[in-house]
């Protein structure tokens, strides 16, 4: 390191990095705006309001599955797999929830959150790959970059979906 300023890292570092903080910076976005509509469109289409919070905890119960078992895949194969995994679900699960809304099919729609979550969980074990690329003495700033970009999203979203 010179003069306090970031390492001189080789080029796939450093966008490997910025795939994922962008990775990340989307999916917790997404996790901003699907939680609430979750529980908006599931209470619309039951017509219950006390259901509400069954399909934001779907999503979460879906994203801890998604972390033991792609993380296993991950360990295995390597986090490329797994994050293609995680975003292939993410893709079909938003594909589901739209037929489930639109149609008014409540399990469908449970089905496409489902996968949204486990879609979720996935890119989330995708930050640890901040570290795995980085090498030992840069490792804690790369995951911490990875997290600045999930921070972005988080922070960001709000202000992007309001209108």
């Amino acid at each position: 390191m010179r003069d306090g300023n970031i390492p001189n890292l080789p080029s796939t570092i450093r966008r490997n990095t910025i795939v994922l903080a962008t990775c990340l910076g989307l999916s917790w976005a997404v996790v901003q705006l699907s939680m609430a509509l979750a529980a908006v469109t599931l209470a619309r289409l039951t017509e219950t309001s006390s259901l509400g919070g069954f399909g934001p905890g779907l999503m979460l119960i879906s994203w801890s599955i998604a972390s033991f078992y792609l993380g296993r895949v991950m360990d295995a194969h390597g986090r490329i797999l797994g994050i293609r995994i995680a975003f292939a679900s993410g893709v079909v699960g938003t594909g589901i929830v739209y037929i489930g809304a639109s149609n008014e099919i409540t399990a469908v729609f449970l089905v496409g959150l489902a996968l949204v979550g486990f879609c979720l969980g996935g890119v989330n074990l995708a930050r640890a790959g901040g570290a795995d690329m980085s090498p030992p003495e840069h490792r804690a700033r790369g995951i911490s970059l990875v997290l600045v970009g999930a921070a972005a999203g988080a922070i960001l979203s709000p202000i992007v979906f309001a209108p």
